[in-house]
Protein backbone atom coordinates (compact mmCIF):
# COMPACT_ATOMS: atom_id res chain seq x y z
CA UNK A 1 0.00 0.00 0.00
CA UNK A 2 2.83 2.46 0.83
CA UNK A 3 4.48 1.71 -2.53
CA UNK A 4 1.25 2.49 -4.35
CA UNK A 5 0.90 5.82 -2.54
CA UNK A 6 4.49 6.70 -3.44
CA UNK A 7 3.90 5.86 -7.09
CA UNK A 8 0.73 7.97 -7.21
CA UNK A 9 2.19 10.92 -5.35
CA UNK A 10 0.70 14.38 -5.44
CA UNK A 11 2.28 16.37 -8.23
CA UNK A 12 4.34 19.23 -6.78
CA UNK A 13 7.44 21.31 -7.41
CA UNK A 14 9.38 23.93 -5.46
CA UNK A 15 10.14 27.38 -6.82
CA UNK A 16 13.35 29.38 -6.43
CA UNK A 17 12.43 30.47 -2.90
CA UNK A 18 11.46 26.90 -1.91
CA UNK A 19 7.71 27.56 -1.97
CA UNK A 20 5.81 24.38 -2.84
CA UNK A 21 3.29 24.42 -5.69
CA UNK A 22 0.66 21.74 -6.25
CA UNK A 23 0.18 20.76 -9.86
CA UNK A 24 -3.23 19.23 -10.44
CA UNK A 25 -5.29 18.88 -13.59
CA UNK A 26 -9.04 18.89 -13.83
CA UNK A 27 -11.29 19.08 -16.91
CA UNK A 28 -11.56 22.89 -16.68
CA UNK A 29 -7.77 23.39 -16.54
CA UNK A 30 -7.18 20.82 -19.31
CA UNK A 31 -9.74 22.60 -21.52
CA UNK A 32 -8.23 26.03 -20.82
CA UNK A 33 -4.78 24.74 -21.82
CA UNK A 34 -6.30 23.31 -25.02
CA UNK A 35 -8.18 26.53 -25.83
CA UNK A 36 -5.29 28.91 -25.12
CA UNK A 37 -2.32 26.83 -26.30
CA UNK A 38 -3.71 24.02 -28.49
CA UNK A 39 -2.16 21.36 -26.25
CA UNK A 40 -4.37 18.39 -25.40
CA UNK A 41 -2.63 17.78 -22.09
CA UNK A 42 -4.54 14.57 -21.22
CA UNK A 43 -4.80 13.09 -24.73
CA UNK A 44 -2.17 10.38 -25.06
CA UNK A 45 -2.64 9.89 -28.82
CA UNK A 46 0.17 12.44 -29.22
CA UNK A 47 2.93 13.49 -26.83
CA UNK A 48 1.23 16.04 -24.54
CA UNK A 49 4.63 17.09 -23.16
CA UNK A 50 6.48 17.68 -26.44
CA UNK A 51 5.83 21.41 -26.76
CA UNK A 52 6.38 21.95 -23.04
CA UNK A 53 9.80 20.26 -23.19
CA UNK A 54 10.88 22.30 -26.21
CA UNK A 55 9.38 25.73 -25.48
CA UNK A 56 10.15 27.05 -21.97
CA UNK A 57 7.93 30.11 -22.42
CA UNK A 58 4.97 27.90 -23.31
CA UNK A 59 5.75 25.83 -20.22
CA UNK A 60 5.57 29.00 -18.10
CA UNK A 61 2.21 29.93 -19.65
CA UNK A 62 0.77 26.46 -19.04
CA UNK A 63 2.12 26.38 -15.49
CA UNK A 64 0.40 29.73 -14.89
CA UNK A 65 -2.93 28.21 -15.94
CA UNK A 66 -2.41 25.15 -13.74
CA UNK A 67 -1.39 27.20 -10.68
CA UNK A 68 -3.72 30.18 -11.18
CA UNK A 69 -5.75 29.61 -7.98
CA UNK A 70 -2.56 29.39 -5.88
CA UNK A 71 -1.13 32.46 -7.63
CA UNK A 72 -4.26 34.45 -6.76
CA UNK A 73 -4.13 33.33 -3.11
CA UNK A 74 -0.54 34.61 -2.89
CA UNK A 75 -1.56 37.78 -4.78
CA UNK A 76 1.29 37.36 -7.27
CA UNK A 77 1.38 39.05 -10.65
CA UNK A 78 2.12 36.80 -13.65
CA UNK A 79 5.62 38.32 -13.75
CA UNK A 80 6.26 37.62 -10.06
CA UNK A 81 5.13 34.02 -10.53
CA UNK A 82 7.31 33.55 -13.62
CA UNK A 83 10.40 34.92 -11.85
CA UNK A 84 9.96 32.38 -9.06
CA UNK A 85 9.81 29.36 -11.37
CA UNK A 86 12.77 26.96 -11.26
CA UNK A 87 15.08 26.71 -14.25
CA UNK A 88 16.14 24.31 -15.57
CA UNK A 89 12.45 23.33 -15.58
CA UNK A 90 12.81 19.60 -14.87
CA UNK A 91 10.82 19.71 -11.61
CA UNK A 92 7.91 21.49 -13.32
CA UNK A 93 7.90 19.00 -16.20
CA UNK A 94 7.91 16.05 -13.79
CA UNK A 95 5.04 17.62 -11.82
CA UNK A 96 2.98 18.06 -15.00
CA UNK A 97 3.67 14.44 -15.98
CA UNK A 98 2.58 13.32 -12.50
CA UNK A 99 -0.60 15.40 -12.80
CA UNK A 100 -1.37 13.80 -16.18
CA UNK A 101 -0.94 10.35 -14.62
CA UNK A 102 -3.16 11.35 -11.68
CA UNK A 103 -5.88 12.55 -14.09
CA UNK A 104 -6.49 8.94 -15.15
CA UNK A 105 -8.04 6.14 -13.07
CA UNK A 106 -5.59 4.50 -10.66
CA UNK A 107 -5.58 1.24 -12.62
CA UNK A 108 -4.23 3.09 -15.68
CA UNK A 109 -1.40 4.97 -13.92
CA UNK A 110 1.39 2.56 -14.83
CA UNK A 111 0.24 2.48 -18.48
CA UNK A 112 0.08 6.29 -18.66
CA UNK A 113 3.58 6.55 -17.13
CA UNK A 114 4.90 4.09 -19.74
CA UNK A 115 3.30 6.06 -22.58
CA UNK A 116 4.77 9.34 -21.31
CA UNK A 117 8.19 7.70 -20.84
CA UNK A 118 8.05 6.32 -24.39
CA UNK A 119 7.27 9.77 -25.79
CA UNK A 120 10.16 11.28 -23.81
CA UNK A 121 12.51 8.55 -25.05
CA UNK A 122 11.43 9.14 -28.66
CA UNK A 123 12.03 12.86 -28.17
CA UNK A 124 15.54 12.23 -26.88
CA UNK A 125 16.33 9.90 -29.78
CA UNK A 126 14.95 12.43 -32.28
CA UNK A 127 17.09 15.18 -30.73
CA UNK A 128 20.18 12.95 -30.93
CA UNK A 129 19.50 12.04 -34.57
CA UNK A 130 18.88 15.66 -35.51
CA UNK A 131 22.11 16.76 -33.83
CA UNK A 132 24.09 13.98 -35.53
CA UNK A 133 22.59 14.87 -38.91
CA UNK A 134 23.36 18.58 -38.47
CA UNK A 135 26.92 17.71 -37.45
CA UNK A 136 27.42 15.48 -40.50
CA UNK A 137 26.10 18.21 -42.80
CA UNK A 138 28.29 20.88 -41.16
CA UNK A 139 31.32 18.58 -41.35
CA UNK A 140 30.75 17.82 -45.04
CA UNK A 141 33.26 19.90 -47.07
CA UNK A 142 31.01 19.85 -50.15
CA UNK A 143 28.09 21.33 -48.22
CA UNK A 144 30.29 23.98 -46.65
CA UNK A 145 31.80 24.87 -50.07
CA UNK A 146 28.30 25.15 -51.59
CA UNK A 147 27.20 27.44 -48.73
CA UNK A 148 30.36 29.53 -49.08
CA UNK A 149 29.88 29.80 -52.86
CA UNK A 150 26.26 30.85 -52.40
CA UNK A 151 27.26 33.49 -49.83
CA UNK A 152 29.94 34.79 -52.24
CA UNK A 153 27.32 35.05 -55.04
CA UNK A 154 24.87 36.89 -52.76
CA UNK A 155 27.55 39.35 -51.64
CA UNK A 156 28.68 39.90 -55.24
CA UNK A 157 25.08 40.57 -56.32
CA UNK A 158 24.54 43.01 -53.47
CA UNK A 159 27.78 44.83 -54.31
CA UNK A 160 26.81 44.97 -58.00
CA UNK A 161 23.46 46.53 -57.14
CA UNK A 162 25.19 49.09 -54.91
CA UNK A 163 27.86 49.98 -57.46
CA UNK A 164 25.45 50.02 -60.45
CA UNK A 165 23.07 52.45 -58.71
CA UNK A 166 23.04 56.00 -60.11
CA UNK A 167 24.87 58.45 -57.85
CA UNK A 168 22.80 60.02 -55.10
CA UNK A 169 20.14 57.29 -54.91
Amino acid sequence: HYQNQNRNRMATFRDRIEHGWTVSLDPVIADEIKQKHQIEIVNLQNDPMLQLRTDPMLLVAVMHIICQDQIQKLELTPEQFAKRLPFPPDAMLMAIEDSIVNFFPTGRHSHVREVLASYASMGTKTDELTTAKMRSVADNPQVMKALSDKADREIANAMKILTDSPAGT
